[in-house]
């Protein structure tokens, strides 16, 4: 048996762009309401249809808000082994923390009424306690890194991260690991800024030696 792929036009991606833009303005739907919906966009063509990448796309839907999105579309991608019915009584906070362990660990029937039950800060603490207890992971403070700003900025950033990405053979197409692979990408190109001299990244950033 083959499965056809439902097909839409250009007028039905813009009425599906504009669905979202208005189920997020007003709050009419959950995280999990909302991912499965971007989600299924996407599985359409829409950001295509609209000559878009996919990111390009949420940025112009989503505006500032693009990056939280993009990680409700994740924990929804994620959590498709959890049962739907657990899923919709998860927060979105407990969701993503869920995210942060091994399928096998986070379809876990115990773990999932503790996702449910608990409050967010008690869930990403027992978290915190299965990836230092069973996965060998230290605890280590977090902090956001997001910048918005031009469009031609943007693609440079995203082009240097492609270019390390793919001297260090990271797949940043892959959502369940995009996350860990971009830190590991940055993590090198830090690595590589604060490692050399302040007089050779002067020569690279103004073309010039400065000492002739």
């Amino acid at each position: 048996m083959v499965l056809v792929r439902e097909k839409i036009g250009k007028h039905d991606a813009e009425l599906r762009t504009a669905r979202h833009k208005r189920d997020f303005a007003t709050l009419e739907k959950g995280w999990l309401a909302l991912g499965r919906e971007v989600q299924k966009s996407i599985d359409l063509g829409v950001p295509a249809l609209l000559g878009r990448t996919m990111r390009q796309w949420m940025a112009e839907t989503f505006d500032e808000s693009a990056s939280h999105i993009y990680r409700q579309l994740q924990s929804y991608r994620a959590l498709k082994s959890v049962p739907q019915a657990k899923l919709e009584q998860i927060s979105e906070s407990s969701a993503h923390q869920l995210t942060r362990l091994p399928e096998k660990i986070r379809k876990d029937p115990e773990l999932i009424e503790k996702a449910v039950k608990q409050t967010s800060t008690e869930f990403r603490n027992t978290v915190h306690g299965i990836r230092e207890k069973k996965l060998g992971f230290k605890p280590e403070a977090w902090r956001t890194f997001a910048v918005r700003g031009p469009v031609t900025w943007y693609e440079q950033m995203e082009a240097a991260q492609n270019k390390v990405a793919e001297i260090l053979k990271l797949d940043l197409t892959n959502n369940e690991k995009r996350a860990t692979n971009l830190i590991a990408v940055w993590e090198a190109i830090s690595v590589l800024v604060n490692t050399t001299p302040k007089e050779r990244l002067l020569v690279e950033i103004e073309g010039e030696d400065c000492n002739s």
